[in-house]
């Protein structure tokens, strides 16, 4: 199946709505036509999925995020029936109410029945509801996103497809890396530093490579400026674009993305500043990186001590560097025998 087509919301938005109406397009006419988004006159977003007359009540009022009810509806340009409603409570959600939408239609689609589709589909998104941030993130948060997607999305998207390398983007869910593989491991740091390759390390084990593998550094330079179309919420797009026909790489997305701390609410404020990207380096790893690390320490020196974090200079270090252009990081990973 496609991607869901978030231009149909749009489009319903366009239309005026009156009173209890609703109004409402199918999702893909090539999969079912049992299927449909609507919008009512309050903007809400709903799924319709047709029932039999004889169905009984689906229905479900203590999910956060959503609500489903089963009635008889009327709808303007489509055959009226009985229709299981899902209907999307909050805005922030509207990323994984699309993700709802293209699993409900595979599913009855598929054959299943229309009840028993819902129901799955909600069980298994149920954690995103839970789990949708509240607050917008620090300016030092934004950047490290932004960061972490513009690797995602310029130099790893192109290399290793969709599924792969949203799969392996696994730093926001608590790993120690912010790319991890079997054999190795990319870390991601962004700076604003008008001048200097500086980042901020935290903890021993992040220039760590992992056992038997290999570790890079990506550094990214940027600066803020107002002529330049790259923000936080214009990377999380276009990612989003990038996967779109992929729905294993999407609910691997939004779950990180989540994790991250990123909510579509905030996308006003995350659409705020733009970026003109300076510098961006792939640096390998080794003994002659700057770096703080466990066997930097020898006996009891380490005890007592919760946290460590410093902060290293990358200015001059030149030769370490492998690449400077995404068409280089394939090279890179080649030469650690991957």
């Amino acid at each position: 199946m496609g991607a869901f087509d978030q231009a149909i919301w749009k489009r319903l938005e366009c239309r005026p709505v009156a009173g209890q109406q609703l109004i409402g397009e199918v999702i893909d006419p090539t999969r079912s036509l049992d299927v449909l988004a609507a919008i009512d006159s309050s903007g809400q977003r709903h799924y319709l999925v047709r029932v039999s007359p004889d169905e009984p009540d689906f229905s479900d009022v203590d999910s956060r995020g959503v609500k489903v009810r089963t009635s008889d509806l009327v709808i303007e340009g489509h055959r009226g029936g009985r229709f299981i409603d899902v209907v999307c409570v909050e805005q922030s959600g509207h990323a994984v109410f699309d993700l709802i939408g293209r699993q409900i239609t595979e599913g009855v689609a598929s054959g299943g029945a229309p009840s028993n589709v819902v129901r799955q589909v909600l069980e298994r998104c149920r954690h995103f509801w839970a789990n949708l941030p509240k607050n917008v993130l620090g300016y030092e948060k934004q950047l490290g996103l932004f960061g972490e997607l513009w690797f995602l999305s310029v130099w790893l998207l192109p290399l290793q497809g969709a599924r792969c390398a949203v799969t392996n983007w696994r730093g926001p869910k608590g790993a120690r890396n912010d790319f991890e593989w079997s054999n190795r491991a990319i870390e991601v740091k962004t700076t604003a530093s008008a001048d200097a390759k500086v980042h901020s390390i935290s903890g021993l084990d992040q220039l760590s490579a992992p056992p038997g593998g290999s570790l890079h550094l990506f550094s990214l330079r940027v600066r803020q400026d107002g002529t330049s179309t790259n923000s936080l919420q214009g990377m999380v797009r276009k990612v989003r674009q990038a996967i779109d026909a992929d729905l294993h790489a999407q609910v691997s997305f939004e779950e990180t993305l989540q994790a991250a701390g990123y909510s579509d609410a905030h996308e006003g404020e995350y659409s705020r500043s733009t970026y003109r990207v300076c510098d961006e380096e792939l640096y390998r790893v080794t003994s002659d990186f700057p770096k703080l690390t466990s066997e930097s320490f020898s006996g009891d020196a380490l005890r007592g001590i919760l946290s460590i974090e410093y902060r290293i200079d990358l200015s001059g270090l030149w030769k370490l560097i492998v690449s400077r252009r995404p068409e280089g990081l394939a090279d890179a990973l080649q030469a650690d025998g991957d």
